[in-house]
């Protein structure tokens, strides 16, 4: 496996994780507009089953409004296609009583991710451009017959694309 592939296998899997995690909020604390992970107790797991028709423990979505006794919270339910064959999320607004939340978790930007993510980016970038552009050939390489330089040819015939 050459080294360009593997940095790239690496950044994607860095990508997968994200550059944030939910940190444990109280409810009052949280602002509206804010993106939360809301645990449910088990009865709030029956009633929102039996209501709305989600069974889950754990609801991740928007906060609506706080109003004390019931939260009101955008949860995406699923994705609608367009008439251009694209996906676009759906979501539903949910209310659930605040004797039914357990937990809440408030979504914030994780420094030490993100920090890995962009090294991992410049990395792989550094890495690509070495590897098409380096000096992997230290003896003089004579163009004189024509034809594109072995170094970039050989790299650039690996691609998995093709131009029609």
């Amino acid at each position: 496996m050459s080294v360009a592939r593997w940095a790239i296998g690496c950044s994607t899997i860095l990508l997968s994780t994200g550059c944030f995690g939910y940190v444990p909020a109280t409810l009052d604390s949280v602002p509206v507009g804010a993106h939360v992970r809301a645990m449910l107790s088990t009865e709030g797991q029956i009633i929102l089953r039996d209501r709305v028709g989600i069974d889950t423990q754990v609801l991740q979505g928007e906060l609506l409004e706080n109003g004390g006794d019931v939260v009101l919270l955008a949860v995406r339910s699923g994705t609608i296609s367009d008439e251009f064959g694209g996906q676009r999320p759906l979501f539903q607004r949910i209310d659930i009583p605040t004797s039914h939340i357990l937990r809440v978790d408030l979504r914030r930007v994780d420094p030490v991710r993100t920090g890995a993510l962009v090294g991992a980016g410049v990395g792989a970038a550094v890495l690509i451009i070495r590897q098409a552009f380096g000096d992997r050939n230290p003896g003089q390489v004579d163009n004189s017959g024509g034809g594109p330089d072995e170094r970039i040819s050989s790299w650039t015939s690996r691609l998995p694309f093709a131009i029609r």
